[in-house]
């Protein structure tokens, strides 16, 4: 199933597995000139107790822009009352565990570092 969502500065498209709803659904990010710029996987409630992030993936050129945070904000709106997760690993080329911290501080999350290369993101779980 595909939905479609349009913010002031990104457009999404979202598409979810119905067949196999523990298989991540994805929503993808496209900026003003319809370029893909980034994605974020996850599995839904439909699954399990919470919301999990698998990836969220922005381009290189195109981050530190709010995209990121536009996914992000898109699935907590989708998700109101549903605890969601990441499990935080920095693999991507030019960022690391430290940034990705302070990204999902910023957007709201709760985050415990558990090592020097992980830490684990909690939103909306009820202190």
């Amino acid at each position: 199933m595909l939905n479609d969502m349009l913010t002031d500065a990104y457009y999404f498209k979202v598409c979810h597995n119905e067949v196999k709803p523990w298989e991540a659904s994805q929503i993808t990010c496209f900026n003003q000139e319809n370029q893909e710029i980034g994605r974020l996987q996850f599995t839904g409630p439909e699954y399990d107790y919470c919301v999990r992030i698998e990836d969220l993936y922005v381009k290189p050129d195109c981050r530190r822009q709010g995209a990121g945070s536009a996914m992000l904000n898109y699935l907590i709106k989708q998700n109101p009352a549903v605890p969601i997760f990441v499990n935080i690993i920095p693999v991507y080329r030019g960022v690391d565990l430290n940034g990705l911290i302070e990204f999902y501080t910023v957007n709201g999350f709760y985050v415990k570092r558990t090592s020097n290369i992980q830490a684990e993101g909690y939103f909306n779980f009820g202190d």
